[in-house]
C-alpha cells in the first residue's frame, strides 16, 4: 500500500446556480476546473484510500441532511471551514485545529516534499545539506543518529574552510579525535571488540550517506569523497542547467555528463527541484525589487 500526497489547484473558477433536491432554495456554487498534482508517494501499512472514500461518502450524507435542515428552517446553507470540521467529527476537527502550522501551509517552494509533511527536525545541517532524520537511512549501531549528526557537522566545518566543494579522504575522518570519541560513546560498553564496532559504524554510516545522496565516492583507489552540499554542489549545477536553454546541446551535455550521472545519481529529484524553485524565487525577488 502507498499513500499519495498532492495538491488540488484551481485553474478556472466560475459561478453556477443549482437547486437542492426536494428543496426550493437556490444555491450559488462555483463551477471550477481543477488540476491534481501528485508530489509524494510513501509506503504505508494502513489502507488510507478505502478509509478516505468511506469518510467522503458519510460526509456527503451529512452535508445533504444538514442542507435539508437549513433550507426547511428558511436559513441559507453555509458551509465554511468550521462547519466542515464539525461534520467531519470531533476527532478530526481537534486534530486540524491543533495543527495550524502545517509544513505545506505557506510553503511556496516545496520544502515539505524534501523533508516530508510532518518533519520537525531541528538540525544545523538541515538547510546546508537539505537532509534530516526523516529521510535518513537507519543504522542499527546508531539508532538516534548521534554519530551521523556529528559527522555531518564536522564535514560542514571543513567545507566552510574550503573555497570550493569539499573533497576529503576517508582516513582523515576515521582518525578525527572528536568523531572517534562520539563513535565510542554511541557504541557504549560492550563485550564485543569496540574497535571493530567503531570501524563498522564508520563504514555503515558512509554507506547510508552515499545511499541518501549526501556524500559521493569520487575515487575508489584513494578513498576520496565529495560532500554533496546545497551551496557548493547542487546550486552551481542547477544554475548551469538553468543557464542552458531547453533543448540546447549544452543542456543535454549537462544532463548526460559523467558528473551528473555519478554525483547526482543518488540525490532525490525532490531535493534538486527544491533547489531550482528556491533559485527561481530568489531571482524573481531580485527582479521585482
Amino acid at each position: 500500500l502507498v499513500q499519495i500526497h498532492g495538491r488540488i489547484r484551481t485553474v478556472l473558477a466560475g459561478k453556477t446556480t443549482m437547486r437542492l433536491q426536494n428543496v426550493d432554495t437556490l444555491l450559488e456554487v462555483k463551477d471550477s476546473v481543477r488540476e491534481i498534482h501528485a508530489t509524494l508517494i510513501e509506503r504505508t501499512t494502513y489502507d488510507h484510500q478505502s478509509h478516505h472514500w468511506l469518510r467522503c461518502r458519510e460526509f456527503h450524507k451529512m452535508c445533504y441532511r444538514s442542507g435539508q435542515h437549513h433550507a426547511t428552517q428558511g436559513s441559507p446553507v453555509v458551509k465554511n471551514g468550521v462547519d466542515v470540521l464539525r461534520l467531519l467529527g470531533p476527532a478530526v476537527a481537534s486534530e486540524a485545529l491543533q495543527r495550524n502550522d502545517l509544513p505545506a501551509a505557506n510553503d511556496a517552494i516545496g520544502a515539505w516534499r524534501v523533508f516530508g509533511a510532518s518533519c520537525r527536525c531541528d538540525l544545523a545541517y538541515k538547510e546546508p545539506l537539505l537532509y534530516c532524520h526523516c529521510q535518513a537511512t537507519p543504522e542499527q549501531l546508531d539508532p538516534l543518529l548521534r554519530f551521523r549528526d556529528k559527522l555531518l557537522l564536522r564535514l560542514l566545518q571543513l567545507e566552510r574552510k574550503s573555497k570550493n566543494e569539499l573533497r576529503f579522504v576517508y582516513r582523515t575522518v576515521v582518525d578525527d579525535p572528536e568523531l572517534k570519541a562520539v563513535a565510542a560513546a554511541v557504541i557504549g560498553n560492550t563485550k564485543t571488540n569496540t574497535s571493530m564496532l567503531m570501524s563498522r559504524l564508520f563504514v555503515k554510516t558512509f554507506s547510508a550517506l552515499r545511499k541518501d545522496g549526501v556524500v559521493y565516492l569520487v575515487d575508489e583507489a584513494s578513498d576520496t569523497y565529495l560532500l554533496v552540499s546545497r551551496a557548493k554542489v547542487l546550486e552551481p549545477y542547477v544554475l548551469r542547467l538553468l543557464s542552458a536553454r531547453s533543448g540546447s546541446p549544452l543542456r543535454q551535455r549537462l544532463l548526460q555528463s559523467e558528473r551528473a550521472q555519478g554525483v547526482l545519481s543518488c540525490v532525490p529529484s525532490s531535493r534538486l527541484q527544491f533547489v531550482k524553485k528556491s533559485m527561481d524565487q530568489a531571482m524573481s525577488e531580485i527582479l521585482n525589487a
